[in-house]
């Protein structure tokens, strides 16, 4: 298989070729970025601005033309500020995107980008790559993009858990659309208000936990910052139950179902389901063991019917993911 390139330079092959060896066979081409940045004075290169990401400072286009999102969050950022996204991240076969943002992404290129497939990102031909949360990639996974076009990552501050509304506002004041920014948090905290009204008066002191499946036998309970959790504490006003770990690295991914008790004070419980691998379909049989455990069955939240599954492409925080959960906090607990 070859590499076309967006000018007219020899493609090597890359069939056998390490991350690194591809950083070279690259480079030895004379580097995507470097020979799209050529033509002629009708062609030009958009403008362009100067950013500080996780791996130091980057170039990128103010309004790119052909824009690749790595994560589905980088997706919905671009969605909420207009900008023109042509490939985006699907599921893990680059075969559907996730079912709350599918309607908008009509026309787009869907792939597989957990991990990247270089060679086929390479032959898009983006002028921009959207990965905001490149920090958790590692530094070899942003060069080898970085190669291939100017790669916009946000710094360590502002990785996931910081807050959808802080990541939504600096990228929109990088790409000149802080008012896009400001009018869509207005309206999110809007509905938001006067859903938690809703939600005070049927759950008033009510107390939830979140939970998700792992191998058999064990799960998690998702930490206090992550983006459900934040919809329905800090947005729509529920209590957390005393298990829920204030962050990541207090979270516990080997909870056996002998320690299920842990979440007897929890009136609510949000039960992840992953979609089948490679597919969008809920994958039920994830949990199966789980909730046909007795301890499960005996809890207080399993017994009065307060179990309510959710999509686990709504863990991830952005724009339209608070949207979604507020949609599914809407349709399951009003």
């Amino acid at each position: 298989m070859t590499i076309t390139l967006p000018c007219a330079v020899p493609a090597p092959s890359v069939e056998a070729a390490t991350r690194r060896e591809f950083l070279t066979l690259l480079g030895a081409a004379g580097l995507l970025t470097a020979c799209s940045a050529t033509g002629s004075a009708e062609n030009s290169a958009p403008t362009t601005r100067s950013f500080t990401g996780a791996f130091g400072e980057v170039d990128y286009p103010l309004s790119p033309e052909r824009l690749l999102a790595i994560y589905a969050t980088d997706t919905d950022m671009a969605l909420t500020l207009g900008l023109s996204v042509a490939a985006a991240y699907a599921t893990s076969s680059g075969g559907a995107f996730p079912p709350y943002q599918a309607s908008r992404l009509e026309g787009v290129k869907s792939l597989a980008t957990y991990p990247p497939n270089f060679e086929e990102i390479a032959e898009l031909g983006p002028d921009l790559i959207l990965h905001t949360s490149a920090s958790y990639s590692g530094a070899e996974e942003y060069d080898t993009l970085s190669a291939i076009a100017p790669v916009f990552s946000l710094p360590e501050e502002f990785s996931d858990g910081s807050g959808w509304r802080n990541q939504l506002r600096l990228i929109a004041d990088a790409f000149d659309r802080a008012d896009i920014a400001d009018r869509f948090i207005s309206e999110y905290d809007a509905r938001a208000a006067a859903v938690a009204e809703r939600m005070s008066a049927r759950w008033n002191g009510a107390r939830f936990a979140y939970v998700g499946p792992m191998d058999a036998g064990v799960f998690y309970i998702a930490q206090a910052n992550m983006q459900t959790n934040q919809v329905l504490h800090e947005d729509l006003g529920l209590a957390f139950a005393d298990a829920v770990p204030p962050d990541v690295e207090s979270r516990r991914s080997d909870i056996s179902y002998e320690e299920i008790g842990m979440l007897s004070d929890a009136d609510i419980i949000v039960l992840r389901v992953n979609p089948v691998e490679g597919g969008v379909e809920p994958n039920l049989a994830q949990s199966a063991g789980l909730i046909q455990s007795p301890l499960w069955q005996a809890l207080p939240a399993a017994r009065a019917g307060n179990v309510f599954t959710i999509d686990g492409d709504l863990f991830y925080g952005s724009p339209l993911t608070a949207q979604a959960n507020l949609d599914w906090a809407e349709a399951n607990l009003l």
